[in-house]
């Protein structure tokens, strides 16, 4: 199976999953049959998808890091000025780049403040939005203790 079609595969696999109710976790291990967050990414995952590259994996996760001060003033100004269309595409983008860089715990969040957009409903976003500020710290830490191995 080549490169492109399992990742074509694992790309229907995650839409499938969404559409259930349940939730690919690609940053999870199996214990017991239950799954268990390990990281905020998928550190195996993504150096796959990097051919093993870890110097390119850094420098993947810093320039995500550098647009999330963007991203989340995006989602905020949304959010404040009431704008659920401007929401979902902020949040579509985002979990789009969480996705690239195997942040799943990221990718939930903006995947529900997109859906919040697309359903024009924006009670309870705050939340949301203060979730995903808790995993992007999260993924900066993590990205500067794997920075400093």
């Amino acid at each position: 199976m080549t490169d492109r079609l399992r990742s074509t595969k694992r790309r229907s696999t995650m839409s499938n999953d969404d559409s259930s109710g349940k939730l690919p976790i690609l940053s999870q291990k199996r214990t017991d049959d239950k799954r268990v967050l390990a990281s905020p990414i998928d550190i195996e995952q993504a150096l796959e998808n990097l051919a093993g590259d870890r110097e390119l994996l850094m420098e993947v996760l810093d320039t995500f890091m550098e647009t999330m001060p963007k991203i989340l003033k995006d989602l905020h100004n949304a959010v404040s000025n009431k704008d659920a269309s401007r929401l979902a595409a902020a949040a579509h983008s985002l979990k789009g780049a969480a996705a690239n860089v195997c942040a799943e715990p990221i990718r939930r969040s903006a995947r529900q403040l997109e859906e919040r957009g697309w359903c024009n409903e924006l009670q309870d976003v705050d939340r949301l939005l203060a979730d995903l500020h808790k995993h992007v710290d999260r993924l900066g830490t993590f990205a500067e203790k794997v920075r400093q191995e």
